[in-house]
């Protein structure tokens, strides 16, 4: 039986942001009975919900996640009205990792390889998301490949990267000592439609769409795509655009790489990585020639 003084404890401590379970703030009384994972876990947090404290009570459930992580894998138990959903995910089944953020709204995205394990948090908290995500990153890649190394230097990345949002995550990334090389440099661009009518044109004069500007990076073991997390605006929706992605893909999962032409934009590349069961596709300026070899050097030295 959980006692009042245990229940006014958790209550005092709630608010938005996700905490890391410790003597101070323990496993939150609807989960007890079901965390069942032994061993030395590396991180363990809750996840509060989406509730303003003034509606808060302490008679309620006050989160809705709780997560452990451990060498192999991580341990999740999800709170479902009074129920609890247990999951074991391990580092392996792992193909992609996603952080996306707007504002406060974070969503945290594990892709594995049956399905797609989607996170919702408060991004006042992101920083315990990063470093999450860290301890996942450092262990769900077993290989590691030869660095193509970047064809931008430092003086010319200020130059190239128009967008100051992303200048400020590169300085954040490297401040945290995230070890990665520019690959591509893709600026916000003007789109051109293809086959356009009289309205057509009319159209997209009045709505500019526009290729939203990305980054991609890589290391040793990984691509890291950097983005506003969809690829095209409009005029309109740019101004009330403050989302950003960090996509992140272990190379040794890549089945295929493939290069096209975009059927519907005629300034446009399509660039398609597969892994075994997803699709991620991203899209570059035709005069983009860095973001063209760059990946065709990358299809050929991993994909066998």
């Amino acid at each position: 039986m959980i006692d009042d003084e245990y229940k006014k404890a958790e209550y005092n401590a709630f608010g938005p942001w996700i905490l890391e379970i410790t003597d101070q703030y323990p496993l939150p009384p609807i989960f007890i009975p079901y965390y069942k994972d032994d061993g030395t876990d590396l991180m363990r947090i809750k996840i509060p919900r989406d509730i303003e404290r003034r509606k808060a009570n302490q008679d309620m459930d006050l989160y809705d996640y709780v997560i452990g992580l451990y060498e192999d894998h991580i341990y999740i138990l999800e709170r479902l009205e009074k129920d609890v959903k247990e999951t074991r995910i391990l580092y392996a089944e792992m193909e992609a990792l996603e952080n996306f953020v707007d504002i406060l709204v974070g969503k945290f995205t594990i892709f594995l390889n049956d399905r797609i394990v989607l996170i919702p948090y408060n991004a006042v908290s992101k920083e315990i998301i990063n470093s999450m995500m860290r301890i996942i990153r450092d262990r769900y890649t077993v290989k590691s490949y030869q660095r193509l190394g970047s064809p931008y230097d430092c003086d010319s990345e200020k130059t190239i990267i128009k967008e100051t949002r992303y200048l400020n995550l590169l300085d954040q990334m490297r401040a945290d000592n995230e070890n990665f090389d520019i690959t591509v440099i893709q600026p916000s661009v003007m789109l051109r439609r293809i086959n356009k009518g009289i309205i057509q044109k009319g159209m997209q004069f009045l709505y500019r769409e526009r290729l939203l500007g990305s980054l991609h990076l890589a290391n040793q073991s990984e691509i890291l795509v950097i983005s506003r997390g969809k690829p095209f605006k409009t005029r309109r929706d740019i101004v009330s655009c403050h989302s950003h992605s960090h996509l992140y893909i272990p190379i040794e999962k890549l089945q295929s790489i493939l290069l096209e032409k975009d059927a519907c934009f005629d300034n446009l590349q399509k660039i398609s990585m597969k892994t075994s069961n997803y699709t991620f596709l991203f899209y570059f300026d035709d005069s983009n020639k860095e973001s063209q070899d760059y990946y065709r050097n990358l299809v050929g030295m991993v994909i066998a």
